[in-house]
């Protein structure tokens, strides 16, 4: 490989000293030979000059001759000695500039970049060996050559000049002007039926203030450069897929700085993008309530959690317009995971938002009027089994029979007890109604039968019996299996002799009473347990009426909760108009162990938690919504899963529950979409899995 270095005249040294040592040599031979072999012409040569001068003698002539001997042996061996030591320093020096020299071409060749040293005539002088490795052995070849593949210079030497730059190309080189050293240079060329990129800079190498060659660093920058193309398309691509969708897509950071956003602003809000970036979102808001949440600045992961849950926003346009808006926001992490930024895809539903209330006001209407169908007076269902009940108070109601209504509690009883009075010939009279369960004995002896002035302590004035209040109408008896055996005597002879005495008197009244009796427990148990009278059971059963849980009639759920939201909302006037379809299916998932009185008391709480036209899962009372999640646990726990087995059945429940709507069931999770994501992955769970 040539060096492109400086070399030494160390080779003209030795030469020069090997001519002057052999000269003397040659003289000191000469000089001996004449001396000693022909010492008469020596002497005739000698005398003849001494004669000339002066005279000598002939001991005085051999005394002359010796001393310019050893005169001429002394300053031989000084110049040599001389010689020697110019010898050593000059050996020594072009070793070290050898030494340098191995130096700088292992530096070279140890660089993974090509390193080429052209000469001011576009030959290479220097090739190091990752260039060797990469344009092979070009050394004496042109530059453009080389790297060009070409026969002539490039019609554009890529260091041309620029207008105030410091480039410089190889003309001004061979003219030795080049200035200082360029920046990075890239340019493209055809090699092996492949373009290939380079980045080459170049410095020039100065003697004398003349510039006589020039240094490249060239760099293969192919595949970052495709890579770049590739990069560039493909962001291209999505810029245009961005640009083209309507809805709007947006960057923005916790502090709520647009940084980014996509050119159907223009389109839903009239903002030009560059008027719209670097604003705060939250000044396009409207004092709508449903934009509470986003006013709010993150400074946690709980914030951040609660924005990153499907939500509504209404904004307002550049025309002072209202839009509503249905954003769905990601939070885009930095590489320690920290999040940094918010990207959200919003898109307009102001119009889909209005045709859905309208769908729901008719479907609330529809749901009026068939709740008003079937229905019969206050109790509501068209349940193929509550119509037979139907059917039976109706017929029950036209006589004075003694009735008997058994159910759950919550189920309605005294709702139909009100049913049969009201649609039979005592309907002009009173209904009357006690509870049994609430009152003591002796306190319930006096509700029913009244008692005389001084009966008992505290008796200060007679006091009318619930018996003979209900005289020409009904008196409903609730609860009536929590009757002590004492009352169920006393009771059983109204019913035989429709007459009575009040506690503490002694005249009998006579009443004409219908009897209505209701309870929760099953009578003919406490028959046999000994706590119900036989008699007064086959007594009060003359027809019995057996009132279904809500759980059995679960599709009559949709007429009772209509029914319930337009009581409450001429309670309140919030205008609450429907469930969503989270709430209602978590309704139709839950036992309702209260029935119909607990379903009432769960729509009266959503009223009270719920601000908007619609009531969200997130408004019910917490037993409702995670009952489902207490009972997996419970079965889990019992049948000795393990902590990820139970953690897997919560999360398909929950996923099936919102019908595998992910934001539905991060909301009922309370966790962010990419935990979802990673927990599902974890247990290989999917819509096909579950």
């Amino acid at each position: 490989m040539k060096s492109f270095l400086p070399r030494t005249n160390l080779s003209r040294t030795r030469l020069h000293f090997l001519v002057s040592f052999v000269f003397l040599v040659l003289l000191i031979i000469i000089t001996v030979l004449f001396l000693g072999i022909n010492r008469s012409f020596s002497e005739t040569m000698i005398r003849s000059f001494y004669l000339f001068y002066s005279p000598m003698q002939n001991s005085h002539r051999d005394i002359l001759f010796i001393t310019l001997a050893v005169f001429g042996i002394f300053g031989l061996g000084g110049y040599l000695l001389y010689c020697s030591r110019f010898l050593k320093e000059q050996v020594e020096f072009e070793e070290k500039i050898k030494k340098e020299r191995d130096n700088f071409h292992n530096l070279f060749n140890s660089m993974a970049d090509a390193v080429l040293v052209i000469n001011g005539g576009y030959q290479v002088e220097f090739m190091n060996q990752a260039a060797i490795s990469r344009f092979g052995d070009q050394i004496g070849n042109r530059c453009y050559q080389v790297l060009c593949g070409c026969d002539h210079p490039c019609s554009e030497c890529q260091f041309s000049n620029q207008a105030g730059s410091s480039n410089f190309s190889l003309e001004q080189v061979r003219a030795g002007t080049a200035g200082p050293a360029p920046e990075q240079i890239l340019f493209r060329c055809h090699d092996s039926n492949r373009d290939r990129w380079y980045e080459v800079s170049a410095s020039p190498l100065i003697k004398n203030d003349k510039t006589k060659s020039v240094v490249e660093i060239i760099r293969d920058i192919t595949k970052e450069k495709e890579l770049e193309e590739k990069l560039i398309a493909s962001e291209k691509k999505y810029r245009t897929l961005v640009n083209h969708t309507k809805d709007l897509i947006m960057v923005q950071d916790l502090q709520g700085t647009v940084l980014l956003v996509s050119e159907s602003v223009e389109d839903l809000l009239g903002y030009r993008m560059e008027e719209f970036c670097e604003q705060k979102f939250q000044q396009f808001l409207t004092e709508n309530p449903t934009n509470d949440l986003w006013r709010k600045e993150i400074r946690e992961v709980g914030d951040l959690q609660g924005r990153l849950q499907p939500h509504l926003l209404e904004c307002k346009t550049r025309h002072g317009n209202k839009i509503l808006l249905e954003a769905n926001e990601s939070a885009v992490s930095d590489r320690e995971g920290q999040a940094e930024q918010i990207l959200g895809v919003y898109r307009d539903i102001t119009e889909r938002k209005r045709l859905e209330e309208q769908l729901l006001e008719s479907e609330r209407l529809r749901m009026l009027s068939l709740t008003k169908r079937f229905s019969y007076g206050e109790i509501i269902g068209r349940n193929p089994k509550m119509q037979e009940i139907y059917e039976l108070i109706d017929a029950v109601s036209q006589s004075k029979a003694t009735v008997l209504i058994q159910g759950e509690s919550g189920t309605g009883k005294e709702l139909a007890a009100r049913a049969i009075h009201y649609q039979g010939p005592l309907a002009k009279g009173p209904f009357i109604g006690i509870s049994c369960s609430v009152l003591s004995e002796n306190l319930l002896e006096s509700e029913l039968f009244g008692h005389v002035k001084g009966a008992f302590t505290g008796a200060i004035k007679d006091k009318t019996g619930r018996f003979e209040l209900a005289n020409g109408g009904t008196l409903f008896l609730d609860e009536v299996g929590d009757m002590s055996l004492n009352i169920q005597t006393k009771l059983l002879r109204v019913l035989q002799e429709r007459e009575f005495e009040k506690v503490g008197g002694e005249k009998t009244i006579k009443v004409d009473v219908r009897i209505i009796a209701a309870t929760n427990k099953d009578l003919k148990e406490e028959v046999i347990k000994g706590r119900f009278r036989e008699d007064l059971f086959y007594r009060l059963n003359v027809v019995e009426i057996r009132l279904l849980p809500l759980r059995e009639r679960m599709d009559d759920l949709p007429f009772l909760v209509t029914h319930f939201i337009e009581k409450f909302n001429q309670q309140t006037n919030k205008g609450i108009t429907n469930l969503s379809r989270d709430a209602m299916r978590t309704f139709s998932h839950y036992p309702w162990p209260g029935n119909v009185r607990e379903l009432e008391h769960v729509i009266e709480h959503a009223f009270i938690r719920c601000n908007r036209s619609t009531i969200l899962a997130r408004h019910l009372p917490p037993d409702v919504t995670e009952h489902r999640t207490g009972d997996i646990i419970r079965a889990g726990v019992k049948n000795g899963l393990s902590k990820d087995e139970i953690e897997r059945d919560i999360l398909l429940n929950t996923l099936e529950e919102s019908g595998w709507n992910l934001g539905m069931a991060m909301q009922k999770l309370n966790i962010s979409r990419p935990t979802l994501w990673r927990k599902m992955k974890k247990y290989g769970l999917s819509q096909k899995s579950g």
